[in-house]
Formats: C-alpha cells, structure tokens, sequence
C-alpha cells in the first residue's frame, strides 16, 4: 500500500512538465495481432462484459484509465476561463466548448487501444500551469483514486484554487464486447462547482466505441448527454456514423437558459471543427484541433509512490514499448495477481462498499459519490 505521506492529494511539489508526447499514434495491427484478436473474440461471448476480463497486452495502450481521466483536463486554460463568464448562459457555452475539447484530448491516441484497469488504491495526480494569468499563473491540480475494485469505480477531483472552481466524477466503467468492435460506457456523472457563484454543472458521458479492432483500429462517441446547471440544459447528441458514406464524429445540440430561450446551437465535427449558431444570425467557429493542449506536470516516475499509476505499471509500460509482448503479459499477470491477493482475504467483510469506504484514501463515500476529503470550499 502507499505510505501515510503519500496520502495528500493535490500537493504539487516536486512536478516537472512531461516528457510524454501528446502527438497521436496510430497503430495497424500486425497480421500476427490480427490472428490473436480474432482467437480472443471468437473466446469471449457477445456482450461479455469486458472490465472482468484480462486482456491481452497487444490491445493494452500503455497507461492506467486513472491517467486516460487527467487527460479530461488538457486544456487548462479552456477550463478556468469558464468561471469568467459575466452571464450564466455564457458559463453554460464555455463549459459545452471545454466539454468537447476535453472528450477529443482523452483520445489523444486514436489508436484505439484499452488502458490498464487500474487496481484498487492506485493512485495518479497531476497539475497544469496556466500561463498568462497574473505574475505566477493559475495552478490546476488533479488527484485519482481507483477506490472500489468489485464494481470498478475510478474517483478524481481537479481545482483551480484561485479561480475558486473545482471538479469531482466517481466513474464506473462497463465495457461490453458487440462483434468487431468494442463499446465502453461510463457509469456517473462529473460535477463541476463554481464556488463563489453557488453554481453546479453536471455533465453526462457519451458511450465510447473502439470500432474497427482488425483493421484500422479508431474511436467513436455515441449516444445522448446532457450538461444541466438548474434549470439551463445544453442537450449533447453525438452521431454515430452512418453504415453507408457519412462522416464520422459529428456532434449537434443547443444551449438552453432556465427559461427555455436557446442561446446558440452547436453542429460540427468533436474532433474537428465546431460551429456554434446565435439566434441573431451569427455564428461562431470553434476549431477544437486548433487549441492548445498543456502537457501535465508530474513527478519523475523514481520519486512516485509504489501506488501512484506510472510507478505501479512502469515494467508493463517499459515492456509495452520496447515490443516485448510476452514480457509486457508476465507483468500484468504478476499486478493483476497481487490484487487478487489482497482482495481475497477481504471477502469477509459486510459489503465490499463498506469496505472499501474505510481503505479508500482520498475520497470517501457519501450517498453513490466519492468526494474528495481535502475539498477546496472546506478550507475556504
């Protein structure tokens, strides 16, 4: 487990901007993957539920979900502009433009591969400097937890202190197996709090589809969300692409006040190019692929926690990346068996919730939502 000093969760100290590219990698499987993924389907039953499965490590991308989840936040600046909105329906339009551009920076590699499944008490935290705002610039911090293993359930809160905005999500995940494809469905919402203005956005998750798994792996979002703040809604519909011609990726919805009034529509591509319409006959160009993703700043790897997600999965990784598969499959077996390990004495407990509620370190359950125990607006 991770020492008691490990265990204060948005510190930033010691942070160094990553080395990690944000360039996207493709990735054709080879004839030899090809065969083994046919060999895994033709193993698995339709709509299996796929986070009770271990995959195998040519389908892995080489990183924790806990991180896939900090990569929500690539655009820092998008995110703390939101709180300098001057009317309620302008708060709403900047959170649906960050919103997008976030799903398009959590697919940085459209590669289409799975990440690790984190293991209970992983941990990942990260932080991002905002340049140009005032002397030092504004500091966005996040913290993950996985917190629940039996379902698997992935915590993280992000703030921006000076901005007095903070954001928390407790995210199941069910991924099911539909044929040549794979579809991922998100179980939870993300709220986001603009605590000087008593303000909450919730915001639903599309499902996500790795369409495609023998050929040109890509990604597709699918399905219906919303982002509500009282009664103003910004109802989301993301496209799936039609069996015939059409495009991929499209995205259409409005953005609604609390009195009903549509303040602007929005249509376009979410990996490409948006267009937001006002009732006035203006339109405005949102070009999502144009804006600046900020690299996370994270600890060097040596001086992480044997929890924290790099650390914890660093021979898988090491393995992933120089090629060696078979390597890559030894150290994910020996993790996934160490969880085992520590669960299984534990299946005495009442309910594993219950349990869970005590090991967790940084979040703690309240009603269905893990929240973070060192919240900005407890000690502001």
């Amino acid at each position: 487990g991770c020492p008691a000093a490990a265990v204060v969760g948005a510190n930033s100290s010691g942070e160094v901007s990553d080395g990690e590219s944000g360039e996207e990698d493709e990735s054709i499987p080879t004839e030899e993957n090809k065969d083994s993924i046919l060999q895994l389907l033709s193993k698995l039953k339709l709509g299996m539920d796929l986070t009770k499965v271990s995959l195998p490590s040519y389908i892995l991308e080489p990183r924790s979900l806990l991180e896939v989840y900090a990569d929500f936040m690539s655009y820092p600046d998008l995110f703390v502009r939101i709180a300098d909105g001057t009317t309620p329906e302008e708060r709403l339009v900047r959170v649906v433009e960050w919103f997008l551009c976030s799903l398009y920076a959590t697919r940085k590699s459209h590669s289409a591969r799975k990440p690790y499944n984190p293991v209970l008490g992983e941990m990942f935290r990260c932080s991002w400097q905002v340049p140009g705002m005032g002397d030092a610039g504004l500091q966005v911090t996040f913290v993950a937890e996985q917190v629940s293993h039996h379902p698997p359930v992935s915590a993280f809160y992000v703030e921006c202190m000076e901005k007095k905005m903070c954001l928390e999500a407790s995210l199941g995940v069910k991924s099911n197996l539909m044929g040549n494809y794979v579809g991922m469905q998100f179980l939870g919402e993300v709220e986001l709090r603009l605590l000087s203005l008593d303000e909450v956005y919730v915001i639903g998750l599309p499902t996500m589809y790795w369409r495609s798994l023998l050929n040109q792996p890509y990604v597709e979002l699918n399905g219906r969300v919303s982002v509500t703040c009282g009664d103003a809604v910004a109802p989301i519909t993301f496209h799936p692409k039609p069996f015939y011609g059409g495009k991929l990726h499209c995205v259409s919805g409005e953005v609604k006040s609390g009195s009903g009034d549509v303040v602007c529509k929005v249509s376009g591509e979410w990996d490409g190019k948006l267009e937001l319409q006002y009732p006035d006959g203006n339109t405005r160009e949102w070009p999502v692929r144009e804006q600046h993703r900020q690299r996370k700043r994270c600890r060097p790897v040596d001086a992480q926690d044997t929890c924290e997600s790099r650390r914890l999965w660093r021979p898988v990784t090491q393995a992933l990346r120089s090629g060696d598969l078979m390597l890559a499959s030894h150290h994910k077996f020996q993790i996934e068996e160490r969880q085992r390990e520590l669960t299984k004495g534990k299946e005495t407990a009442e309910t594993e919730n219950d349990l869970q509620a005590q090991d967790a370190k940084l979040f703690r359950l309240e009603g269905n939502m893990w929240k973070y125990k060192y919240i900005l607006s407890k000690g502001s």
